[in-house]
């Protein structure tokens, strides 16, 4: 599985509730793809919809060792 981490104010304007969501100051809202790729407010591939939302793809290694190494919180 693919995640990712989206500008939280951009995440919000595609239409993402970021309730319930792992969120960090530093590294942004933590999103996972299938979320991502069911929004109708975005397209294209997940790449693309990750950059309408000023955010990235990351691997779920990735986000694993994010959650680890900073502070997250349950919005």
């Amino acid at each position: 599985m693919k995640y990712v981490i989206a500008n939280i104010n951009a995440a919000q304007k595609a239409g993402i509730n970021p309730m319930g969501h792992q969120y960090s100051p530093q590294q942004g809202l933590l999103l996972n793809e299938k979320e991502v790729e069911a929004k109708e407010t975005l397209n294209g591939s997940l790449q693309e919809r990750a950059q309408q939302m000023q955010g990235r793809v990351i691997s779920q290694n990735e986000a694993f060792t994010m959650l680890s190494n900073y502070v997250f919180n349950t919005l």
